[in-house]
């Protein structure tokens, strides 16, 4: 704060010395002081889909605080969360029409009013004949041969041919089961199940198929499937609790978000049988370790997306593509390993993500934005590389 013009310059004696002034030198003393921060940012979306919002969220955001700071915040993925903004009422007013075709000879009136639509495209005469206390059992004549069909929640759908035997529906320890043309298929599971046995068989056939069984079900903590199931049904186990999922190697395929949002799923084995990860499959489980094994030629996008628990990722020799955000907002894990039969890699693969190391092995083709917003240090490229997208290692 001193004037150096304010001090004396002139030569001056002291005790049989002079002395006399050289030079004036100032040295400022600046101090940073630094402070966490955190901004709350609100956005409108027509989307509850947390891919595309992300698209839409700019990763970092300048700011300047009341109190004189200044400096660059960057977006933390896992706090991110969608919420609806309001409701709003509207009213119509609306008729429907109900069309059952070649019904020329048949009585309409016998056909059960909880039918909305047929699933199965069929020609003849559609005859409604009771085989429960309740109309849930259709019998169809088409082209003189019976064929029985169920309806469930007004679809009429499952065709048994004449001499596969009527259709039954049977419940078994909380799970209720569709039995028709030589197989059982589970549609359904009591919402106060906490443990759930699928078995291989159902009163004397196979148990091949789970439809939506466990969906929305959180009592559910642990699920066992037997040997001999082939198809986990789209959201087969959706917003469920299970804490952890062995697919038997019986099983083939897998729908899509068969387990979206089980964010108390912790653990997986999958199926030797399997050849995809299918879209939205772990989306926002509690997985901390998963290995994708070789005989997985495909992990699509948004497989494990959000996964914010996820520690350590391994893909194995065989895998050949992983898709759009497949890996991506799953912070955690520090390092990965590409191995060389990968051949693409989608855009924000493994984007906003605490990754610090990147192993591309030699035979790695094509990534997009795969390691955006991530922390990777400088990585080696394999040879050849055909293609990079733009925005391959922003952030």
């Amino acid at each position: 704060k001193d004037d150096p013009a304010t001090i004396p310059t002139a030569d001056f004696e002291r005790e049989g010395r002079t002395y006399t002034l050289l030079d004036i030198l100032k040295n400022d003393q600046t101090e940073t002081h630094t402070i966490d921060h955190i901004e709350v940012i609100t956005q409108e979306s027509k989307t509850k889909d947390m891919a595309e919002i992300i698209k839409v969220l700019e990763p970092e955001l300048e700011i300047s605080t009341e109190d004189g700071y200044s400096g660059v915040l960057a977006l933390d993925y896992t706090t991110i969360a969608v919420e609806a903004a309001g409701y709003k009422t509207s009213s119509r007013t609306v008729s429907a029409t109900r069309t059952y075709p070649n019904l020329s000879d048949a009585d309409v009136s016998l056909i059960p009013k909880s039918v909305e639509h047929i699933n199965d495209e069929y020609y003849g005469d559609l005859i409604s004949k009771p085989c429960f206390p309740s109309t849930t059992i259709l019998l169809v004549y088409e082209n003189s041969a019976a064929h029985t069909y169920a309806v469930e929640a007004g679809v009429l759908h499952h065709v048994v041919k004449e001499g596969e035997g009527n259709a039954e529906i049977v419940t078994q320890n909380g799970i209720t089961y569709f039995i028709a043309g030589g197989e059982a298929i589970a549609i359904d599971c009591a919402d106060t199940v906490t443990e759930a046995t699928v078995p291989a068989t159902v009163n004397g056939y196979p148990v091949t198929t789970l439809q939506e069984t466990f969906k929305g079900n959180t009592a559910l903590v642990k699920v066992t499937l037997s040997e001999g199931l082939k198809t986990i049904s789209q959201k087969a186990f959706a917003e469920s609790g299970i804490t952890t999922i062995s697919i038997p190697d019986s099983v083939t395929q897998v729908g899509a978000e068969a387990f979206y949002d089980c964010n108390n799923l912790k653990s997986v084995k999958f199926s030797a049988n399997m050849r995809q990860i299918p879209e939205g499959c772990f989306q926002g489980c509690a997985i901390r370790e998963v290995t994708i094994p070789g005989h997985i030629k495909t992990v699509a996008r948004n497989a494990f997306l959000l996964c914010d628990t996820l520690q350590q990722i391994t893909i194995e020799e065989g895998v050949e593509t992983i898709g759009d955000s497949a890996f991506s907002a799953s912070a955690g894990y520090t390092r990965i390993r590409i191995p060389g039969t990968v051949k693409q890699i989608g855009g924000r693969a493994f984007s906003s993500a605490s990754l610090e190391t990147v192993v591309l092995e030699e035979g790695v083709e094509w990534f997009g934005s795969a390691f955006s917003w991530t922390a990777i240090k400088p990585i080696l490229l394999p040879s050849p590389v055909k293609g990079l997208g733009l925005h391959a290692f922003d952030g």
